[in-house]
Parts: C-alpha cells; structure tokens; sequence
C-alpha cells in the first residue's frame, strides 16, 4: 500500500547509515516527511510566481516607487529651505541693538515666567548654559520658538509673536 504522507509506518525502521563517523557521532539518511516536501515544492513554486509578478507584472516596482519617494523628499526639501529664514539674515538681527531691545521686552513679556528673568531656567530649561534639549543653531532656536515643543509644555509663539 502507497503511503501517502512518505512518513515512515509504525513499527518499521527506516534508519539508512551512512559509512562516515564523526566523533562517534553517525549519520543517517532518512526522508523527509512528504508534507515537507511538499510545503517546501509549493516555497519554490510561489517563489517563481511572485517574482514574475514583481518584475513584469502590473503595478509599480520598488525602484520606481523609491525614486518617486526620493523625488517627494528632494522637492519638500527645497520647499522647506525656501520656507525657511536664511542663517545670514538671523545672524545680523544678533548685532543690532534695536533688534537685541526689543528681544529682551518680548523676552520679559512673554518666557520669563517659565524660563526666568536671566534665562536661568524655572518651569522651562536653562537658556543659559551650553546644553540644547532641541538644537544648538541659531535656525533651531526659531523652529522651537515658531513651532513650539507641545509635548514638553513650550507654547508655539508663531502666530502671536511676530518675526
């Protein structure tokens, strides 16, 4: 009678040895169960499908989806940089004196109550010392200003202080 699972029947032994030894330790060369020949035939089949389905099937390819993904990134990028203040343009507000007046009253007015009136640091970190929670550039400095870190408790100023 065919077996139909190619599993060894109860009782019978099926052990083949093979001729070479290895630290006393033998090997034997026994089938494998059919339904794991099976399983690993139907691996090979669907691996075969699915890469003709991949490479000259419908749909966008991983390449094509990538460099679209890259281009997406590229074009948000410029929008940003384009969006953004230019480095030049902070770094002189910092040497005029009007600019540096004024920055202290909205300092006063509005961050001391959390960040204290020397920067020192109260409810909000300390402004005065050489470690930056979220940047040390002068652009970071706006971004956290203008945008606010809500989950830390800053308030975003960017619609109420203007630029």
């Amino acid at each position: 009678m065919s077996n139909p699972n190619n599993s060894q029947p109860k009782g019978e032994v099926l052990d083949v040895e093979l001729d070479h030894d290895y630290d006393g330790i033998k090997e034997y060369d026994n089938p494998l169960p059919g339904w794991w020949v099976r399983l690993f035939q139907f691996t090979v089949i669907w691996a075969f499908g699915y890469a003709a389905y991949a490479w000259i099937g419908p749909g966008v390819s991983a390449y094509t989806a990538y460099e679209a993904e890259v281009a997406a990134a590229e074009a948000a990028a410029k929008a940003r940089a384009a969006a953004a203040p230019k480095r030049a343009a902070l770094s002189t507000l910092l040497e005029n004196k009007e600019v540096l007046a004024l920055g202290a009253q909205v300092f006063a007015k509005n961050c001391a109550s959390c960040h204290a009136a020397d920067g020192g640091g109260i409810v909000g970190p300390n402004l005065t010392d050489t470690y930056f929670l979220h940047g040390a550039k002068i652009e970071d400095t706006r971004r956290v200003i203008h945008d606010g870190v809500i989950e830390k408790g800053m308030l975003a100023w960017g619609k109420t202080l203007s630029a």
